[in-house]
């Protein structure tokens, strides 16, 4: 195992994670695009499902967070037997996670689809997408997990290709389902259903040749239950805060914002955030190992090339927000009006790039030592303030869409700057799990 931290190490553990993620998050780039050719509506309910659905992935976090810290921690301290126990125990609880996720968007697609304020045909289209991807997406749960477990051994190489693959497999199946068999937004939840079908079993063929998970005892569900707790939890509250975000600010301005915001974390952060998530990856799997083997010294230099990479790619991110946002946008809206509010949101959400890199590297630091926790609270009320602010931004004070996006941005700065200030201040190093 690396030991010291490399620029070259980094780079190398960080860009298959890089990729992994954002081949992942392609799903909804893919699917903006194809479904683009059928109407507004199906992009604005795309646009609405993206919330639901991180909502939904909070199950899956409960687990695939719960698993990374031990496996990182155990792999350093090379104790593969308990690395084993993790992984068998990891598995049957993302069984039980996929299965929940299946049936809450299959017979809770109605209630969802009300829940977001969306209405007429734009509401029909979402409450089609949500069933289908209900049934077929049983194996959207496992995805996560298989991440979590070769990126906190060191491998990013194989999840990487896993995700490529699927990545192709949902492309082809999007314009087999959407236009040969003409099954419109239906279609693009199948492709994305299967898609996934296909990789998990192949994901699962790979790791039970690695570690097979019969001949193992388990590890106690209750400790990877309360080490992913908090940052499920966590996840629940982000996206919540966007679902109420859409029913009191963004529907009442039409479907043309919620294109806007569809276009927005699908197409651009779809693509930046993944960059950022590769280091934050990256620095967690290291993190992890370095505190496992005793290895305390090489930390500091971990952290301080983590934050120069970050803020790199956040600057970069920031100038193709800033100037090329309208012609990447202009690529998946066929709506003049769409086009004008995805733009707007790409110029001001441009001005946060840097501080999302930062803060993701910072997150990747304080759950790499399983430091979940406080994570939590250095994330929740601040995503909560979104609410208030946005509603004031956008309604009080007369901006629109513009003051969404700049309480967006508003809340990011805080939250950067504390977690920034959490890694300085050390405690996470004497986390013991």
């Amino acid at each position: 195992m690396q030991q010291s931290t490399t620029y070259q190490y980094l780079i190398w553990l960080a860009l298959p994670s890089i990729f992994s993620a954002l081949f992942n998050n392609l799903y909804r780039l893919i699917d903006q695009y194809f479904v683009q050719w059928l109407s507004a509506e199906a992009q604005a309910a795309l646009g609405a499902s993206t919330f639901i659905l991180i909502s939904g992935y909070a199950l899956f976090t409960l687990v695939s967070a719960g698993v990374a810290p031990f496996i990182a921690r155990y792999t350093g301290s090379k104790e593969e037997q308990k690395v084993h126990r993790v992984i068998k125990t990891g598995c049957i609880l993302m069984l039980m996670a996929g299965l929940l996720f299946s049936l809450i968007l299959s017979f809770g697609a109605p209630y969802l689809t009300e829940s977001v304020g969306l209405q007429g045909k734009s509401a029909q289209e979402l409450n089609t997408y949500l069933f289908w991807l209900g049934i077929a997406g049983t194996s959207i749960a496992f995805g996560p997990l298989l991440d979590a477990i070769w990126i906190a051994r060191g491998d990013t190489q194989t999840p990487m290709k896993l995700q490529l693959l699927s990545t192709a497999l949902n492309i082809i199946l999007n314009w087999i389902f959407i236009f040969a068999l003409n099954l419109g937004i239906m279609g693009a939840a199948l492709a994305s259903g299967i898609s996934r079908w296909v990789v998990v079993c192949i994901g699962f063929f790979i790791l039970h040749k690695e570690f097979p998970l019969s001949y193992h005892q388990l590890f106690p569900f209750k400790k990877i239950l309360k080490m992913g707790f908090p940052v499920a939890m966590g996840t629940i509250l982000y996206s919540g805060v966007y679902w109420m975000l859409m029913y009191i600010c963004i529907s009442p301005l039409g479907d043309s914002v919620h294109v806007a915001l569809g276009l927005g974390f699908s197409v651009l952060e779809g693509v930046s955030y993944p960059l950022y998530s590769g280091v934050m990856m990256a620095v967690s799997s290291i993190i992890g190992r370095q505190l496992g083997s005793g290895n305390h010294i090489a930390l500091d230099a971990t952290i301080k090339k983590g934050a120069v990479l970050s803020f790199s790619l956040g600057t970069m991110a920031m100038l193709v927000f800033l100037f090329a946002g309208q012609e990447i946008c202009s690529q998946f809206t066929q709506s003049e009006d769409a086009l004008e509010q995805a733009v707007l949101y790409a110029q001001i959400l441009a001005f946060s790039q840097i501080f999302v890199a930062m803060e993701a590297m910072s997150e990747g630091v304080l759950s790499g030592s399983g430091d979940n926790k406080r994570l939590f609270w250095l994330s929740a009320p601040f995503n909560l303030l979104r609410v208030p602010l946005a509603y004031g931004m956008c309604f009080g004070l007369g901006m629109h869409a513009a003051g969404i996006w700049w309480a967006i941005n508003i809340s990011t700065y805080i939250k950067c700057c504390i977690k920034c200030h959490a890694v300085y201040k050390g405690k996470w190093r004497t986390i013991t799990l």
